[in-house]
């Protein structure tokens, strides 16, 4: 059986690598007695695969990985949201279709939303006009500066949306 789990990472669990959430999944898993599938030969692993991971220090609201569980199991998210540090919650748990393809390939388009205090607008070079940032400037200037994740197909996800929300 293959389930996908919706998962965000928030507050300063961001700073934490890719690598140390497979690892924070794993013992979760383990903790949250969740009937993971092995991998076979000399160095088994939990069968799980995420999609395209994200930058250290970037939050997630919207994350997935899936996971191959050797029995089905009822409360996926509620045995594994108490063995998750604070940042990090299952927010959906959806079984799918053993033929569905792989994260890194099912997921074709991204959102990104950054938030930018005044001062730092303007010391990234954005122009300021009385009062404020020219916005709409600073924004075309970093959508050419994001550089999705390619995917295991080599194709990059597109970006659905990119704002900026300035603060004061």
């Amino acid at each position: 059986m293959r389930i996908r789990l919706q998962f965000e990472k928030r507050g300063s669990i961001r700073f934490t690598s890719h690598k140390d959430v497979l690892r924070i999944f794993e013992r979760a898993l383990a903790a949250g007695g969740v009937p993971v599938s092995f991998s076979e030969g000399f160095h088994p692993h939990a069968r799980m695969f995420f999609g395209p991971p994200l930058k250290t220090g970037w939050e997630g609201i919207e994350e997935y990985v899936d996971v191959w569980l050797d029995s089905a199991m009822d409360d996926v998210a509620g045995a594994l949201n108490p063995k998750l540090p604070d940042g990090f919650r299952v927010m959906r748990v959806v079984p799918i279709d053993e033929r569905t393809p792989k994260l890194a390939v099912d997921i074709v388009a991204v959102q990104i939303e950054a938030v930018i205090e005044t001062e730092d607008a303007l010391a990234a070079g954005a122009a300021s006009h009385g009062n404020g940032v020219d916005v709409k400037a600073l924004a075309t200037a970093l959508s050419h500066r994001i550089q999705p994740t390619p995917s295991a197909a080599g194709k990059e996800p597109g970006i659905l949306e990119a704002s900026i929300v300035q603060t004061e």
